[in-house]
Parts: C-alpha cells; structure tokens; sequence
C-alpha cells in the first residue's frame, strides 16, 4: 500500500489489515514522527506529508524484544506502541541516530534527564570520575545530600527528599504518604494526566463525581481503582462535586501543573490556586507531579513560575 503521494508505508501491526485501518494507523503515526529538509527525523505531535518511517532490520533480527517496550505508557506515547519503534545508537546535544544512521532532533530528553542534552563533556566528565569510586552501592553516600540541598535550595517548598528510581516510583510514594498523613484512601486525579504505571493509576474517569475510575489497562483489577477519582483538568465544577460526594475522604490532589503526556495544554488562569486552596479547606494534600516541568518551566519548577506552593512534589 502507498500513500496518495506514492510513498509506500508499513509495516502494520496486528489487527490493522484494511486499508480504512492502514490509512488511520498512517494518520497517527505522522503525527509523531516526520522528516525535516535538513534530512533529520523529528519526534513530535505535527501531522504533515508523510515521510517513510525508517525501518531497518535490527528489530527483527532480535525478535526477543518486545516490540514497542522502548516507549512508555504514557498517553503521549501510545500511538507509537504496537509498532516498528527505532532503535537509538548514539546520541549527542539535541540529537540522536538509530541503528541504522538516520539521525533526529530530540525533544523527549529521556523525558527529563537530559535536559542538557546527551553526551554534555562536562557530564561525562563526571561520570566518568564518580565511576572510578564505583558505580553502585545500595548504601546511602554523600552525593546524595549534596542533590538533596541542590533540590531543597532551588524548590522553597522541599524541606525534605527522597531519592527514587522512577517517576512511578516517587508518585506512588508521594501518594502513600499523603493517605498516611491525613489517615484517607481516596485520591483526586485528572484525566489526561499520568503518574506512572502504578495499578491505582492506570485509570479512566467514570461518569461522574459519585462514580469511581475504572481500569485503563488489562491487567488492573477494578478493585485497585476504588479509591482513585478521576476528574477532567480544568474543570473546578468537577474537583468541587468530587469533594462534596467523598467528604472527609480524599487524601489529596495529584496533578501535572502542565499536563504534557496527553498534549500540552495549560491550566486556565488561576487553576492552581484555585486547587491549592480547596485541598487546604479540605484537609487534603496537594500533590504536583513535576517529573516533566521540574527545572524546565523554571529553575524551581512550575511551583515557582506560578508562584504556587504544594505539599509535596515528585
């Protein structure tokens, strides 16, 4: 099959066998990847004139490997799942190139980490001298205070860090420990906005406030959403009767103050605020998931920028 422009596409997952089908899965995935006149690839959320799709034969030469294991669950990123994903080789600054030689602009950053871009000399640098003391203790060491006082001296509303593995990982306990805290079970989040891949939230939103989130995922027992609201994002009417149908019971707010894993779009004026004072009239927790705005919108996150002060942040 080709496009109208005579560009042949595919291969196509199972499932997609009809042209109808073939010619939507060509729709989505021209929105995530297209060719610049430089010759680069660029990875984004754009549909123009389909470009074919590097293909290579790497992946199929290593069948072993889940395809699509490379791209989160991530709403953003579900489009590409299921597919032929690239498989990267190297990378430097604002770029990086596929097995095959095709080269990239990078706007994922390894989805924060490489907010300086790869490969940085003076990265290297010291990486390569903290190597040389080892590269894994399991076992508390100085570095870790020296990041801990680095965050807290950038982010005013962190008295305290708690190192983590995974953005996953560091929502799961913001979360347990907002239950702790306020000795609650339920937690209020927004649909479109992900935390992670834990069970209780991998969930879609129910038909209202009185109504819990179901399971967006197989392999998520309903039960493990019972206690998870969803709610659509900007939407104060919404966060208000969800208060009003669980009172006494929610434990907090989870929220990306710039929701990005659904597309980018930003919180209506005074959103924030208005989320920070109805979880203190509460007595709930306000929790920002800063993984993808941390360091970015602002030195001290999108806290500083909107001048916002949650109880916690991942």
């Amino acid at each position: 099959m080709a496009t109208k422009s005579g560009t042949p596409i595919g291969p196509f997952p199972a499932g997609v066998e009809t042209d109808e089908q073939r010619e939507e899965y060509d729709k989505l995935r021209r929105r995530v990847l297209w060719k610049m006149p430089s010759g680069l690839y660029v990875v984004g959320a754009r549909e123009i004139n389909y470009t074919k799709l590097p293909q290579g034969n790497w992946q199929n030469r290593h069948s072993v490997y889940t395809h699509g294991y490379g791209f989160t669950a991530a709403p953003a990123n579900r489009i590409v799942c299921g597919g032929q994903p690239f498989f990267v080789n190297k990378a430097k600054g604002a770029q990086v190139w596929d097995v095959d030689g095709n080269g990239y602009i990078d706007y994922v950053c390894t989805w924060g980490p490489a907010i300086l871009g790869h490969a940085h000399p003076k990265i290297i640098k010291a990486v390569q001298q903290a190597a040389e003391n080892g590269t894994s203790f399991g076992i508390p060491n100085p570095y870790e205070v020296t990041m801990a006082k680095l965050v807290c001296s950038a982010v005013p509303s962190v008295r305290k860090v708690r190192m983590c593995n995974s953005g996953t990982e560091a929502c799961m306990s913001a979360i347990r420990l907002a239950r702790g805290f306020t000795k609650r079970d339920k937690i209020i989040k927004f649909d479109g906005c992900y935390h992670g891949h834990a069970d209780s939230l991998l969930v879609k939103a129910g038909s209202g406030a009185l109504t819990f989130g179901h399971p967006d995922s197989a392999g998520v027992p309903a039960a493990f959403t019972q206690h998870t609201i969803v709610v659509p994002f900007n939407d104060a009417d919404a966060v208000k009767a969800a208060f009003e149908a669980n009172q006494g019971q929610v434990a907090g707010i989870i929220v990306e103050p710039v929701p990005g894993n659904a597309g980018l779009y930003l919180p209506k004026r005074g959103y924030q605020e208005f989320l920070r004072k109805i979880t203190a009239d509460n007595g709930a927790l306000l929790i920002f998931d800063e993984v993808m705005t941390g360091f970015r919108l602002a030195w001290g996150g999108a806290q500083e920028r909107f001048g916002i002060t949650p109880d916690l942040s991942c």
